[in-house]
């Protein structure tokens, strides 16, 4: 085979494609779109690459902060060697040497307004140095099996040793959206320290800049650098999914994380719907049982859906491995085979079907099939009966 070829074909192969995926265009060159409801990644593009993160390498600081200090009420003051640790061109809240807030007040500005004074003085006071708490996040990386991830300093900035993939990301909000604080924090819209600075969210104030509602972002951290560009990791939801989605590399005019984000909405929105996959109330198929006239009917367990793209129908597929029929001696509880559910040739849903009931004893399941209509002919019976004989007195 030509080397050419076979690197082509090679190359091809690497591309991490999802099956659920529907052209769509963005600013942003990395992007990952993750149905949580689901479990399962809709759209998504170079996410297994190593990338510059920028600030949402403040989403692992903000975790370990939380998981080493069970008193948020606690007050900081502000050190010189807080702020001489700052880089010069980082994002500040406008921290000064004495100011005194609590660890709670820090961890919203780490977040919201992603300010690197704020998470260096959380840093040093957590693990009292900066070299020390980029341990404790290496530490969690690997304990969160976070493969192509590294990390270098808490606030994001450009370095060869400070970079993550989108899939490690994925995996990190995954893990951090489960801490109740975090979750309130990275859900938050606007916050007041303890000593009245206000601190609001990145993305509603560039919302309000370019005029465009970003409500339907229920929470978010962004992130700026040269190498990254504009990034965004970001939750929203659509047909009742929560989406966890992660964009880098957006050109850095006009906010473009942005708006691919609510590009994003929309699209999901508009190009997506819930579709019944199994129904408990719906007869599957009935199978012939030997030597009987009736069948035995197939019901699935499960009311299921799944969100697909509009024209699903095409590459929807069902199949069975069931048996054409069934013995009369056949035991409750014995496996007759599976259902199962492909879109695109990924299976998608899959169901175990069992016998349910003696086939053999043909009263008993006459009885339970047919109970509603036994007890109407009943009371009519009986309802016939009472107005006969008051006929005859």
């Amino acid at each position: 085979m030509n080397k050419n070829l076979l690197l082509i074909i090679t190359i091809i192969l690497l591309i991490p494609i999802s099956v659920f995926s529907k052209d769509i265009e963005l600013n942003s060159q990395k992007y990952l779109i993750y149905d949580k409801t689901d479990d399962t990644i809709l759209i998504n593009k170079d996410n297994s690459q190593k990338t510059s993160i920028a600030s949402l390498t403040k989403i692992a600081s903000a975790i370990v902060i939380l998981e080493n200090n069970r008193d948020l009420n606690k007050t900081i003051t502000i050190t010189k060697e807080m702020l001489d640790t700052v880089h010069p061109e980082a994002h500040k809240l406008g921290l000064k040497e004495g100011d005194v807030l609590t660890i709670n007040d820090l961890l919203y500005a780490t977040l919201l307004d992603s300010s690197a004074d704020a998470v260096n003085a959380l840093a040093i006071y957590t693990s009292g140095s900066i070299e020390n708490f980029v341990k404790l996040m290496n530490d969690k990386a690997r304990k969160l099996k976070l493969k192509t991830t590294k990390f270098e300093n808490p606030i994001g900035l450009d370095d060869e040793n400070n970079y993550s993939s989108l899939d490690d990301v994925l995996k990190l909000m995954k893990y951090c959206l489960k801490n109740k604080k975090f979750k309130k924090i990275f859900e938050a819209d606007t916050y007041v320290t303890t000593n009245k600075i206000e601190i609001n969210d990145t993305v509603k104030t560039i919302g309000e800049k370019l005029k465009i509602d970003t409500s339907r972002i229920t929470g978010n951290k962004t992130g700026y650098t040269g190498e990254t560009g504009f990034a965004i990791a970001f939750s929203f939801i659509s047909h009742e999914h929560i989406f966890y989605t992660i964009l880098t590399n957006a050109d850095t005019k006009n906010f473009n994380h942005v708006l691919d984000a609510i590009n994003i909405i929309n699209y999901i929105d508009k190009e997506y719907k819930n579709v019944e996959l199994t129904n408990n109330n719906k007869l599957y198929k009935s199978i012939d049982i030997e030597g009987r006239k009736e069948k035995y009917d197939i019901y699935l367990k499960n009311y299921t859906t799944k969100l697909l793209p509009n024209d699903y129908k095409k590459y929807l597929k069902v199949e069975d491995n069931l048996p054409k029929t069934i013995n009369i001696n056949d035991k409750i509880g014995m496996n007759l085979g599976s259902i199962k559910y492909y879109y695109k040739d990924k299976l998608i849903y899959q169901e175990n079907i069992k016998l349910e009931s003696n086939i053999n004893n043909n009263l008993y399941n006459f009885i339970k099939k047919n109970i509603f209509i036994l007890i109407i002919i009943v009371v009519i019976i009986g309802y016939s009966l009472y107005i006969a004989r008051l006929f005859k007195k």
